[in-house]
């Protein structure tokens, strides 16, 4: 492998984790409805406008006036629902829908504690803020193509922590963090798990809704539709959907197994056909996905020129890494990421319900 992945290697490292329990192939066609109540935990009084959705996809609603909501067409699997409202704490709903036509939800939403005292923000404060929300910018969305033409809407949810003694950097918010990604035609609704930088190894995780932002005419859609394509070929989770399927090869992927990450160089090509990187976990659509030490992996693009590769490196944090048919780790955080990869961030991801 090439000297510009070493490079990367330690330039950042990436762990991330699109938190979601999603295991059962979204291009199922079979379908249930889920449908309830949202209601406040102290009062009892029913809570509209209630943002809830299935993570990581373009499937939600928001609940109505008598605090009732229904998700007409959820493909039948394993989910993390979503809750999440202004002033109240995020609700993450484990649930299973298969081989059932509807699941009735009815949940409470536990108030957040409100401040008193009114809060005054230094000139030196703000500029503070500045500085470290540009650093954020840098991490979170990247410096990719699509990162240009992505827009965070409400910045002023973020709350930073910088400790540059000890060189880490945290980011939370209260609120949910609104992004328009006009590269690839979404409106992102984030809602954060976890956002660290340590030294040089970034640890992210986060539940989101995408919605789908109206073209401006019939090319624009088009463009969209290119460019979400363009952005799935070559990722992490192309990577891993042809891994469960078995066309790593035919996918345009090579896969090296590395000793030691000073010797990136000195590796050895790895022969899918004898040796198996993944097998099958207990429940059904779910894979083990295990590799010694480092697993190197190159992506040529197909009808480019062959110099026009990518080069990744991954490592295990866990014994093995659960995957499904969609290419989402469902043990989050168990690989981290080097190299290229670590460069698509944001303005790259697709919501899992992409095809």
């Amino acid at each position: 492998m090439r000297n510009r992945t070493n490079r990367a290697i330690f330039s950042l490292h990436l762990v991330f984790s699109l938190l979601t329990l999603l295991n059962t192939a979204l291009s199922q066609k079979a379908f249930s409805q889920i449908h309830g109540t949202v209601k406040d935990a102290q009062t009892g009084n029913p809570l509209s406008d209630v943002n809830i959705f299935l993570a990581n996809t373009t499937i939600g609603t928001a609940s109505g006036l008598a605090g009732d909501f229904i998700i007409e067409r959820a493909p039948q699997g394993n989910y993390d629902l979503i809750f999440s409202r202004i002033g109240y704490e995020v609700l993450v709903r484990k649930i299973g829908i298969i081989g059932q036509k509807e699941l009735m939800l009815n949940v409470r939403l536990q108030p957040k504690p409100i401040v008193g005292e009114e809060i005054t923000i230094e000139a030196k404060e703000l500029e503070n803020w500045k500085k470290d929300y540009k650093k954020f910018l840098k991490l979170f969305v990247g410096e990719s193509q699509n990162a240009g033409r992505t827009q965070i809407v409400n910045p002023y949810v973020l709350n930073f922590l910088n400790d540059e003694k000890s060189r880490k950097f945290y980011a939370f918010s209260d609120s949910v963090l609104i992004i328009e990604n006009h590269a690839l035609g979404y409106e992102m609704q984030i809602v954060f798990n976890r956002f660290e930088l340590d030294r040089d190894r970034l640890i992210y995780g986060f539940y989101s809704r995408y919605l789908e932002m109206k073209p401006v005419d019939a090319l624009q859609k088009i463009q969209w539709m290119r460019q979400r394509k363009e952005a799935f070929r070559g990722s992490f989770r192309h990577f891993l959907t042809a891994l469960v399927e078995n066309r790593v090869a035919e996918e345009g992927f090579e896969l090296y197994q590395i000793m030691s990450l000073d010797r990136v160089g000195a590796s050895r090509k790895i022969d899918l056909k004898k040796e198996r990187l993944i097998q099958p976990d207990i429940r059904e659509g779910v894979f083990l996905f295990r590799f010694d030490l480092y697993l190197g992996v190159r992506y040529v693009r197909k009808g480019f020129p062959s110099d026009d590769v990518s080069e990744s490196v991954l490592s295990l944090n866990a014994p093995y890494a659960k995957i499904d048919s969609l290419g989402n780790i469902l043990n989050g955080y168990a690989i981290t990421i080097r190299g290229d990869w670590t460069q698509r961030r944001i303005p790259d991801l697709l919501p899992l319900d992409f095809h």
